[in-house]
């Protein structure tokens, strides 16, 4: 039968210290990590999210249909974190208004599900609205006509 082997105190105020030493760096690997990725995301072309690995609790209603407080049952959970660059056109103006927090133009953030969703949604809005003031001409290849209406026949007249 094998001897329980007793750590001494010194061992373990040692094994700590090796902790405590090994969680500090994680920590500033992580944030290298993080501030590479935003970096990258800065001088990428494609504007699409990068997961971040992390996730952030917030507090969510099982029955957001349901008509009154009472029937509300809210709990909290985790949803995924993610580093997204926010490219908009001129048209949008240089920021996003989100709960009285401005998102810049050409800054990378780190949102969660949520957030990304309606920062994308906004954004895919902005860049629509550009195409229909900047877009092309729709009727870049009709033969231009000299219309003329007449009110007698009530129609329109070549």
């Amino acid at each position: 039968m094998p001897k329980d082997k007793v750590t001494s105190s010194a061992e373990l105020e040692q094994l700590r210290a090796q902790v405590k030493e090994l969680e500090s760096k994680l920590a500033v690997a992580s944030t290298a990590n993080e501030d590479a990725a935003r970096r990258a995301l800065f001088f990428k072309d494609g504007n699409e999210e990068v997961p971040t690995g992390q996730t952030v609790k917030v507090m969510k209603a099982s029955k957001p249909w349901a008509k009154s407080v009472e029937d509300q049952d809210v709990k909290e959970v985790e949803i995924p974190t993610f580093l997204y660059k926010i490219d908009m056109p001129p048209v949008g103006g240089v920021q996003i208004m989100i709960n009285g927090q401005p998102l810049y133009h050409g800054q990378t953030y780190t949102l969660d599900l949520d957030q990304l969703k309606m920062v994308k949604e906004i954004v895919h809005r902005l860049r629509d609205h550009e195409a229909t003031i900047h877009g092309t001409d729709e009727n870049a290849y009709r033969p231009k006509t000299n219309a003329r209406f007449s009110g007698r026949t009530g129609g329109r007249v070549h």
